[in-house]
């Protein structure tokens, strides 16, 4: 009864890692070091940050920005081990090389950068303070 038990135990598990297996994408012109981890639905726009910040800091990266509105993830710099470790995760959907993407046969478009996109955000959301009283 018990073999029984712990052999059908073992087959459910071999069942659901066979299911949901891991994505990781590679990029034709990649950014060395550096990747986007998307999340899947079950995380919240709200918790986007928390939970980016600690994988990132987990696993030994450094997070570079966030993304919670069309998709929800973040880009982090990491190694190649770090970034496949990362993609066990429950939250994580898939983890990308980040890289070059060409426009155009004669165009290169340089990386998103979550620097300047994380300041435009918080300028945008800042509570405005007016002088004038009405």
């Amino acid at each position: 009864m018990l073999r029984t038990l712990c052999a059908f135990l073992m087959l459910l598990g071999a069942t659901t890692l066979v299911a949901e297996k891991p994505k990781y994408r590679t990029a034709k012109n990649k950014i060395p070091g550096r990747y986007i981890v998307m999340f899947n639905d079950h995380v919240p726009a709200a918790n986007v940050d928390r939970i980016a910040s600690a994988l990132t800091h987990q696993h030994g990266g450094r997070l570079l920005g966030t993304m919670k509105h069309a998709m929800r993830g973040f880009g982090a710099q990491l190694t190649e081990a770090q970034a496949r470790a990362l993609m066990f995760h429950p939250f994580v959907l898939q983890v990308e090389e980040d890289g070059y993407v060409n426009v155009s046969a004669d165009m290169t478009t340089p990386p998103f950068d979550f620097g300047s996109a994380a300041r435009s955000s918080r300028r945008a959301t800042a509570p405005r303070t007016d002088s004038t009283t009405a």
